[in-house]
């Protein structure tokens, strides 16, 4: 074990072998971290945001929003227009978001980890 560490167990003091010991460890470590956390979460994003693709016909959507002059019209829209969506189209634009914050804070919980290496 000494002559993976060196005298005084200092990352400096490491000897080629065990930094690559500890960089394969560091990189199955982040693995295993994107694959269970980060990936599931980006697919249901990909998944949602093609089936809105699919639902929702985004041209007529902006065209009929440059209508709304006002702020006050606008939210009136954006509200009238989702009230009268399908139940899958609401379903996309709440969870939408819910599941991006998800990842998102998977994201900043990752960063964090990674910092305090």
């Amino acid at each position: 074990m000494s002559e993976l560490f060196g005298n005084d167990q200092n990352k400096e003091a490491l000897s080629p072998f065990g930094k690559r010991v500890i960089r394969e460890v560091y990189l199955l470590w982040v693995r295993r971290l994107v694959f269970r956390r980060i990936l599931p979460l980006l697919l249901i994003l990909v998944v949602a945001a093609t089936f809105l693709a699919h639902l929702v016909f985004w041209a007529h959507v902006i065209e009929n929003a440059s209508a709304a002059e006002k702020g006050g019209d606008f939210m009136n829209y954006l509200l009238s227009a989702f009230m009268h969506t399908g139940r899958k189209v609401e379903v996309l634009l709440i969870g939408g978001p819910i599941v991006a914050l998800v990842f998102l804070r998977q994201l900043l919980r990752i960063g964090k980890r990674l910092l305090r290496l």
